[in-house]
């Protein structure tokens, strides 16, 4: 067994893990829930927050320069992403792709217009980068229901990714073995029994749709629960060195980062099993 890093004290660790896992639940089922109550147009408003909530965490979990551009350029590419999610026809991943070229050249412009206040400029370009891709990926998601069974394919996946990070942070409470690193509090354990859980969560929630078989929906459940998990095991890596910017409920940004990423990254892995399954 690897020792705890002696920065962080026991407690903290299981705080910050209980944190991340209440707000997964909570994002989880809001992002599963309201949809199924009000269809198509739940998914994209309840979407939409998410992005949202998900660029104003960045900009203050992560506190890099260029906020105001940050918080533009992240909010413009989720909509123009869900506008082309939307509308794009036939549902393909390639809606998404114009909307990533125009975000390239506007970080660009955004880099150009901080002036004599260009610092870390590397640091600004890598962090609106990462953050327009995961809001653009995020959009994945309305592309997955437009396909045949694919409300139920992106409710399942909701509900994979957010059993496999809530369970993951809970088991590294009781248990973070193997540590994938001293300075980290997680550990593959945790990643393992996530992807198990994702996958009797999307069993769960594809039993009965008859275009995905049961080793479909296992199948769906453990690629996005494995994904998720890892992703989320990333996240850790990142709060490590981060120094939130001073904002209200500040302390909230790096735990919803931890739930918001993983939903984000996992979105197009979700389209691309999801036609897979149904063929």
């Amino acid at each position: 067994m690897t020792q705890t890093d002696p920065a962080i004290a026991p407690p903290r660790i299981h705080r910050a893990h209980l944190e991340a896992a209440g707000l997964a639940a909570v994002v989880t089922a809001a992002l599963a829930g309201i949809p199924a109550a009000a269809g198509w147009s739940g998914l994209v408003v309840a979407l939409a927050a998410v992005q949202a909530l998900m660029v104003l965490a960045w900009m203050t979990g992560l506190a890099l320069p260029g906020r105001i551009g940050t918080l533009v350029l992240g909010l413009a590419a989720a909509a123009g992403a869900d506008i082309a999610a939307a509308v794009y026809a036939p549902p393909s991943l390639a809606a998404l792709l114009s909307v990533l070229a125009l975000a390239f050249l506007a970080m660009l412009v955004h880099q150009l217009c901080r002036g004599v206040v260009r610092v870390r400029a590397t640091a600004s370009i890598a962090g609106v980068a990462t953050l327009v891709t995961l809001t653009v990926g995020s959009a994945s998601l309305l592309v997955l229901h437009r396909i045949p069974a694919g409300a139920d394919l992106a409710s399942a996946a909701v509900l994979a990714v957010g059993s496999a990070v809530c369970v993951g942070h809970l088991v590294d409470v009781v248990l973070p073995l193997p540590r994938f690193s001293d300075q980290v509090p997680r550990g593959a354990l945790a990643t393992l029994v996530g992807a198990a859980v994702a996958a009797v969560a999307a069993a769960w929630r594809l039993d009965g749709v008859g275009q995905v078989t049961r080793a479909g929906a296992v199948f769906v459940g453990i690629v996005l629960g494995l994904v998720a998990g890892l992703v989320a095991v990333g996240v850790s890596y990142i709060e490590k060195s981060a120094t939130p910017r001073p904002a209200p409920l500040w302390w909230l940004a790096l735990p919803y980062l931890k739930i918001a990423l993983p939903l984000a990254a996992t979105a197009p892995v979700a389209y691309v099993v999801g036609r897979i399954v149904v063929g």
